[in-house]
């Protein structure tokens, strides 16, 4: 591998792991705990409001809000705001956000593979039916010139 392959891979790791300078509480590291377990969950659900601007996770009965200022923590009984900093919100919105764009791109592949797949279905439908016209379109010239012609008569 390269060097440029390695100082990428570095600085993704970098990139995606949790920043040490922070000191969190008790209470933010666990609603911090939560967030990012649910993100990596398969079972999850990640929602986004694109006109808030609103992040959440629900997985089964627990909910999970992102806010700039906060994790907002739901489990159908009890309800919990944890106010964070923002470097807390960047990290944990951009592991939403990696996780969002990897479930896109998932869907994405599966729709396209199956359109490539129409378009060849389409492109031999069409063939077929030119075929099938150009069939039609002898034989219905062929009726029209039997039929231009007089009748014979049968002695």
């Amino acid at each position: 591998m390269g060097l440029k392959f390695k100082l990428y891979r570095l600085l993704v790791k970098l990139r995606r792991s949790k920043p040490k300078d922070l000191d969190l509480d008790d209470v933010q590291q666990r609603a911090y705990d939560i967030a990012i377990q649910m993100i990596s969950d398969k079972r999850s659900n990640l929602l986004y409001d694109p006109i808030k601007g609103r992040k959440a996770i629900q997985n089964k009965e627990i909910f999970v809000e992102i806010k700039k200022n906060k994790i907002i923590v739901i489990n159908g009984v009890y309800h919990y705001e944890v106010p964070i900093d923002d470097r807390i919100y960047e990290h944990v919105a951009m592991k939403f956000n990696d996780k969002m764009a990897r479930k896109f791109n998932v869907v994405e592949n599966a729709v396209l593979s199956k359109v490539k797949n129409s378009l060849d279905v389409i492109k031999k439908d069409i063939f077929e039916s030119k075929e099938n016209t150009s069939n039609i379109q002898d034989s219905n010239e062929k009726s029209t010139q039997s039929e231009s012609q007089p009748p014979t008569e049968l002695k």
